[in-house]
């Protein structure tokens, strides 16, 4: 059953200004239509003056009485165009009756209820249509020899079908609409599902940076990208000093504050084309891509500032610090001595006072440490 959907084309107004459009049209070829029929009449002037000419005036006044009724009253668009069509119907049936087939023209409003997908509508054009019939039989009746009670049950019968045919047609057509809708929005929530489930597989449910894995799935696609083109790449390893005393002497509650605050500062550190993850427990790793060595340095030193400067509340003022080991990837280097280099390096800025950073020129070799 129909009940309440969006009209055709999702604007009432819009859709009812074409079919006023079309009705103009339907205007002109009518007129041109008459205009031709009537060279075949043996008086052409007789059937222009009292058939075509008042054919004509009637329905270029309702014309523009509709025109004038949509500019006014926007939300009556609807009503408007089946009364329109009824009219239409109306004068063609009053001026042109002795021409049987013209009978049918009394379906056109039930044509027109269609394209505004309400029962309503459809109920209110079969009114209109009977009620075009009814007045046209009550005008020419007499007139009219063909018109025997058996016609006037097989056209009042007609409209009902019609009306009853329309009606379960956009049943339908709402049934169809909301099966779709409905299948549309359980592809949507799937889809929410699919992100959210790879996103909880790619991410770390305390920080929400990237975990250790995906860490390792994108680092193994760059070094690939870095060994056959020129990208540039470097790999920061970042351990918050005495974190383990944190959580023994504030709790692991205060310590889940930290590691979160201490993430955040990362993230928001960190470029649009870098990569941040918690590689595990208090460990955090960085892929810087794009950008020189003096640009990384700056841009971590930036970073352990930061962080060096949140006093946690929760934690008596307490603050937390990083120490911080860097490594610059160098072609046919591979990821093992990527990482080892800075893991030495994090190691070195440990065992030298930590809350520092130390770069790592090469795995086993010299080190340039920054205070």
């Amino acid at each position: 059953m129909i009940k309440k959907i969006a009209a055709a084309g999702g604007d009432p107004l819009r859709w009812s200004r074409k079919m006023l459009n079309l009705y103009w049209v339907l205007f002109g070829i009518g007129i041109v239509a008459q205009f031709a029929y009537m060279w075949t009449e043996p008086d052409p002037l007789a059937y222009m003056y009292g058939l075509l000419a008042p054919t004509a005036l009637f329905w270029l006044i309702g014309l523009s009485l509709m025109e004038l009724l949509l500019r006014l009253f926007h939300r009556g668009g609807d009503y408007i165009m089946i009364s329109g069509m009824a009219y239409y119907s109306f004068i063609l049936m009053v001026f042109h009756y002795q021409t049987v087939v013209v009978v049918t023209t009394c379906f056109l409003p039930l044509l027109v209820s269609m394209f505004y997908l309400r029962r309503s509508k459809v109920i209110f054009s079969y009114a209109l249509a009977l009620a075009s019939y009814a007045a046209m039989f009550l005008i020419r009746g007499y007139q009219l020899p063909y018109l025997a009670p058996k016609h006037i049950f097989i056209v009042a019968s007609s409209l009902t079908v019609a009306a009853y045919i329309i009606d379960a047609f956009m049943s339908r057509s709402a049934e169809l609409e909301r099966d779709l809708r409905q299948t549309l929005e359980s592809k949507q929530e799937l889809m929410i599902q699919n992100t959210l489930m790879d996103k909880l597989a790619k991410t770390d449910a305390l920080t929400g940076l990237y975990n250790h894995m995906t860490f390792h799935e994108y680092l193994d696609r760059l070094i690939e990208q870095s060994e056959t083109g020129q990208l540039s790449l470097h790999i920061a390893l970042l351990d918050i000093d005495n974190f383990k005393k944190t959580n023994d002497t504030y709790g692991h509650r205060a310590g889940d504050i930290v590691l979160k605050r201490v993430a955040e500062t990362i993230s928001q550190s960190a470029g649009a084309h870098d990569f941040a993850a918690r590689y595990g427990g208090e460990e955090f790793a960085v892929i810087f891509t794009e950008k020189s060595l003096d640009e990384v340095v700056l841009l971590l030193e930036n970073m352990r500032k930061r962080i060096e400067s949140i006093h946690h509340s929760e934690l008596d003022n307490y603050v937390a610090t990083v120490s911080i080991g860097l490594h610059a990837y160098g072609r046919g280097m591979g990821k093992e001595k990527l990482f080892g280099g800075a893991d030495e390096a994090l190691y070195e800025a440990k065992r030298t006072g930590k809350n520092k950073l130390v770069v790592c020129e090469q795995p086993g070799g010299a080190m340039k440490r920054n205070a």
